[in-house]
């Protein structure tokens, strides 16, 4: 599965939401390539109606 943003260089993705089936993409803001005009660099993306889900996270218990 492809999802594509306006961003030359999206970073860290995460599934949250409570049924976690929203994609959260942070983007950088920083190192992008000269000339290209991308307002929405340092953005935090929100990406629904994918199908899919993530899982829960596991707590460590030690």
């Amino acid at each position: 599965m492809t999802v594509d943003l306006p961003v030359e260089r999206p970073s860290r993705p995460m599934f949250g939401g409570a049924n976690l089936d929203t994609l959260y993409v942070t983007s950088l803001g920083v190192g992008l390539s000269p000339g290209r005009d991308q307002p929405e660099a340092g953005s935090l993306f929100a990406v629904s109606g994918l199908g899919v889900q993530g899982l829960p996270q596991t707590r460590f218990k030690g």
